[in-house]
């Protein structure tokens, strides 16, 4: 706790060398959202954040919380699964990642001991997700959208663009809704909400449809304080739900590229040969 405390203490002391972390951290998490395919200047970023942050810790110690403890085990896990895997040079490979993902989200988690940082680490992802969502309307033909996946014309997964850009809303969200801006921020940020919304289901990714939904039902639970208003929010939860999912199903544009398999997905889930009402009948066989 000391060690805590005296690290503490210098970085309220040592304010500027601690703007160059937060540099850091902002240009990493961008870099990954937006250019995660122009791998040199992610890898120097990310490289040049954990020496930085390692020389932090050496010097200053680290305070040693049940996420370490969890991540350190599951990377040990992760390490003997070597010995027995058919392809070493894979899972040689898949080692390296989890030690960098180890050390980026501890170093990280050992950043943030304070609401500010927090909030901070949150503008980083709604902005990385602002800005790969600027590049893909940059660079996605006008005629993939509604027809293909978005992601593709930049040589990203499309379930890894989904699924980043659907945090991204959740963090926009958040900050929506505690974040201390002016009436006009806000309503910036609304809109930039709907954008990301919009392009995360044009993406097609199952996974990002979840997220959102399940993702913005859960925050709006839980943020709230009394037991009696969870009552009178749950209705509008259950229209909102309804209605996102009928967007998806009914919008054909969304239902070329994300509709069609969000309804194998409950096809799959509820035995229903098909589901009548929302979309055209489509024959399972």
């Amino acid at each position: 706790m000391q060690i805590y405390q005296a690290q503490r203490e210098y970085e309220m002391n040592h304010p500027h060398k601690i703007n160059i972390i937060a540099l850091l951290i902002f240009l990493s998490i961008c870099s990954i959202y937006a250019i995660n395919d122009q791998k040199t200047l992610v890898y120097s970023l990310r490289i040049l954040f954990i020496v930085i942050m390692m020389i932090r810790i050496i010097t200053h110690g680290i305070k040693v919380n049940w996420y370490i403890v969890w991540v350190s085990s599951f990377l040990t896990i992760c390490t003997a699964t070597i010995l027995w895997s058919n392809d070493q040079e894979k899972g040689l490979y898949s080692l390296v990642w989890s030690v960098q993902v180890f050390l980026v989200t501890v170093f990280i988690g050992d950043y943030i001991d304070s609401r500010e940082k927090r909030d901070f680490l949150i503008k980083c992802i709604s902005a990385g997700g602002v800005l790969l969502t600027i590049r893909l309307m940059i660079a996605t033909p006008i005629t993939v959208w509604g027809t293909g996946r978005l992601g593709l014309a930049i040589g990203y997964n499309v379930n890894d663009v989904g699924l980043k850009l659907s945090f991204s809303v959740l963090c926009l969200i958040y900050l929506i809704k505690n974040g201390e801006f002016k009436r006009y921020k806000k309503i910036i940020l609304f809109c930039l909400t709907l954008i990301l919304i919009t392009v995360t289901l044009f993406t097609g990714s199952k996974k990002a449809f979840l997220v959102i939904l399940i993702g913005v039902s859960l925050f709006t639970l839980l943020s709230v304080k009394k037991i009696s208003k969870t009552f009178i929010i749950l209705p509008f939860l259950l229209i909102f739900i309804y209605g996102f999912y009928y967007a998806v199903m009914n919008f054909q544009p969304l239902y070329n590229v994300l509709g069609e398999r969000v309804e194998a997905m409950v096809v799959t889930l509820s035995g229903v040969r098909q589901l009548k009402g929302l979309v055209p009948k489509l024959e399972y066989k």
